[in-house]
């Protein structure tokens, strides 16, 4: 999936919010647990906790608890809304209307479970699914999955039109133009108590993969154990890899950047501004790159930090590169790692997801709003591209050697992201 959002509205004022923050929020705050993330907000005399994380099993899980700060009791609207991917990132990240052409939605019947899959476009093409679900307790659940009924035509996703009245939503399944998941559902909070719904997204091979994931955490008590083994899990894999929570949330606090993209941590624009084509940096395979300029000791410290951050990282499934620029390479010979001279200092900083000179980057302390639309870098290693294997090949495109395709090489442009004809 492609983007999580949670709306609320309070049905007896019909004031309208998000679990997530917006600019000019500030009674706001994120707290980072071992393997949970827990966001606080207050809104209107409402304080809202959304606690995530991923089961052990795969699924992202999410608890949201509401709570009344005036003593009045509340009816609350609670509306859910993932975008659907369901395709490798820089395939959806080059034609993401394309990409959505092939996904069919359908809901189980009587459960607040939408499930998505990839139609097939060859006979080779891995059996791809998603299912999203509130907890068996959410009652009157309505549902949505086409894109333009719940966000609407030119709207953005954090001003949806599906929040321009409360009631039902459409109900729409089926080969949909372009996919989202949508649930909705009402919640009472009393006067004095706390009132819980729980949420789940989790991605499988077929049907069966995702329903199994939907039936193991469809209830509150499942979604706390789940939360439990969650930190457990996280827990173990710091001390195997022998990361302080300290050096651990440091790392994860990057992950975010790292996929989609944060403008504090690019290398300055001059510098990147200055690149020009050169030889091809040494960094190997897919993946978000981090580069540090290495300046002074503090530097090289900070490439034996970012070592153990990559170990880190990579055992979470998010595969990043290293590279150091240096002055002296030689210096930087027993780090082990990539490393290239002063003079390709500009190249790599066109590439760099993450810039830090001269020591250890540091995540903004403040959620980072990009543009609509905006997508992260395709990795260098998705686009080593031949144009030899094209026929009639003209600069942008060809017809696959068979004949049966037609094909476009898009290369990063001066900033680092797909240039598009």
């Amino acid at each position: 999936a492609d983007g999580l959002a949670l709306f609320l509205r309070d049905l007896d004022t019909g004031h309208v919010w998000t679990a997530g923050w917006r600019p000019g929020d500030e009674a706001y705050e994120a707290r980072f647990g071992v393997g949970t993330v827990e966001i606080i907000r207050q809104d209107a005399g409402v304080e809202t906790r959304l606690c995530l994380a991923v089961a052990p099993a795969g699924a992202l899980v999410g608890r949201l608890q509401l709570r009344s700060l005036d003593g009045r009791a509340r009816r609350i609207e609670v509306t859910t809304l993932a975008e659907v991917v369901l395709h490798d990132r820089a395939a959806d990240a080059s034609h993401p209307a394309f990409s959505k052409l092939f996904v069919q939605t359908e809901r189980l019947d009587g459960r607040p479970v939408l499930l998505a899959k990839r139609r097939p476009r060859t006979p080779e093409d891995p059996s791809v699914w998603l299912g999203y679900w509130l907890d068996d307790a959410a009652a009157a659940v309505s549902w949505e999955t086409d894109r333009l009924r719940c966000v609407g035509r030119g709207r953005r996703r954090t001003d949806p039109a599906m929040m321009d009245a409360s009631g039902d939503l459409g109900g729409t399944v089926g080969a949909v133009l372009d996919p989202v998941v949508a649930l909705r559902t009402v919640v009472a909070v009393s006067a004095e108590g706390v009132a819980t719904r729980a949420f789940g997204l989790a991605g499988g091979n077929s049907r069966e993969d995702v329903s199994a994931h939907a039936d193991a955490l469809g209830d509150l008590g499942a979604i706390d154990l789940a939360f439990r083994a969650a930190s457990d899990a996280e827990q173990a894999r710091r001390d195997r890899l022998g990361l302080d929570d300290a050096a651990a949330d440091a790392a994860q606090s990057l992950v975010g950047p790292l996929l989609m993209g944060d403008p504090s941590l690019w290398a300055p624009a001059a510098l990147r501004a200055a690149a020009t084509d050169g030889d091809a940096l040494p960094i190997d395979g897919a993946g978000p790159l981090v580069v540090v300029r290495v300046r002074t000791e503090a530097g090289v410290g900070a490439v034996r930090h970012l070592a153990a951050w990559q170990r880190y990282w990579a055992d979470l499934g998010l595969p990043v590169r290293l590279l150091a620029v240096a002055d002296d390479p030689d210096a930087l010979a027993e780090e082990g790692g990539p490393v290239v001279g002063a003079d390709r200092e500009a190249q790599a900083a066109r590439l760099a997801d993450v810039w830090a000179d001269d020591a250890l980057p540091v995540a903004s302390a403040k959620p980072v709003m990009l543009a609509e639309g905006t997508r992260p870098a395709v990795p260098t290693g998705d686009l080593a591209l031949d144009d030899a294997d094209l026929r009639e090949f003209n600069g942008t495109g060809g017809f696959s050697a068979d004949g049966t395709e037609y094909v476009m090489h898009l290369r990063p442009g001066t900033d680092g992201r797909l240039s598009l004809p």
